[in-house]
């Protein structure tokens, strides 16, 4: 998705895929993938259930877009020199045309090492501002469209 023009950008890619999972969480399991194209390696982050919420090719074309303007917003933020950047894991879409149903999937470069922790009363004071900072700073960009 092009975040900037505001349309989905579609070019054709070869890639290889993991036979079988290197991760997995509650609801995900984490398939490497290498794209032939740019000889990167990204991760596929398959949910386990077919029909679990989030899985339909709608919303993984909705859950791709949202981060992607998320991480273009993110960019004009940083671009202000804030004590704290914020920063969003850029994605994209993959239709896996050889296989069955040719299913969509988010695609995301690899984080290894990496933990999520929420925002809590625990996180310090400098990270809640930042984060507030940002989300004043996402509201106004955007007219109070989200």
């Amino acid at each position: 998705y092009d975040a900037e023009e505001n349309q989905w950008v579609s070019s054709p890619r070869e890639v290889k895929i993991a036979v079988q999972m290197f991760a997995q969480g509650g609801k995900l399991g984490c398939i490497m993938v290498q794209d032939l194209e740019d000889r990167k390696t990204y991760v596929i982050k398959k949910p386990f259930e077919s029909d679990s919420p989030g899985a339909t090719t709608t919303d993984i074309y909705e859950q791709c877009k949202v981060r992607t303007v998320a991480v273009h917003v993110a960019a004009k933020f940083n671009k202000l020199r804030p004590r704290l950047q914020v920063l969003f894991l850029p994605c994209f879409v993959y239709i896996l045309t050889e296989r069955p149903g040719q299913p969509a999937v988010i695609v995301e470069p690899v984080v290894l090492n990496h933990s999520k922790a929420p925002v809590s009363s625990s996180t310090p004071p400098s990270e809640r501002d930042a984060i507030e900072c940002f989300e004043h700073f996402s509201m106004h960009l955007s007219r109070c469209n989200f």
